[in-house]
């Protein structure tokens, strides 16, 4: 990516706080998931999740995922690919940062608070191995990006 797309891309994916994850078990069952995520200057993702989930489940058994930002009404996407690390010595300012940017009017609305007190949570992140970003508007050639990391 040129860098002028990569500020696009970095301002676009800093402008949403939710990511639709997708995992595969190790026999190719996939799930999707929606997910709030942080994003580095380096376009590193960071999710929190419970540690019992079936997405944690699958990234054990196949660290390679897939999220794609960007769900309308604009046609706008960015779209990775990459291996998730799990990290569980990520800074708790991470986790109080994304909170702060999801805005909720109280932590127990994000289902994650109510369904880590079970069994806790846990941090991963992902590091793009390909992204793609595609923007489409009315009347004007599209613009379609791509690179690999």
């Amino acid at each position: 990516m040129e860098e002028e797309d990569k500020k696009f891309a970095l301002e676009f994916l800093r402008g949403h706080s939710t990511a639709v994850l997708a995992t595969a078990s190790v026999t190719g069952e996939p799930q999707a998931a929606p997910m709030y995520f942080l994003v580095d200057d380096d376009f590193t993702f960071h999710f929190f999740t419970a540690k019992n989930s079936q997405k944690v489940k699958h990234i054990k058994q196949n660290k390679h995922v897939a999220i794609v930002v960007g769900f309308g009404p604009e046609i706008t996407t960015v779209q990775v690919r990459g291996d998730a690390e799990f990290d569980d010595h990520i800074a708790p300012g991470l986790f109080w940062e994304l909170v702060e940017k999801i805005k909720l009017g109280d932590i127990f609305q994000w289902p994650l608070a109510v369904l880590a007190k079970g069994g806790g949570y846990t941090a991963f992140r992902l590091k793009p191995r390909v992204m793609s970003l595609l923007k489409f508007e009315k009347g004007k050639d599209p613009r379609i990006y791509y690179n690999d990391f």
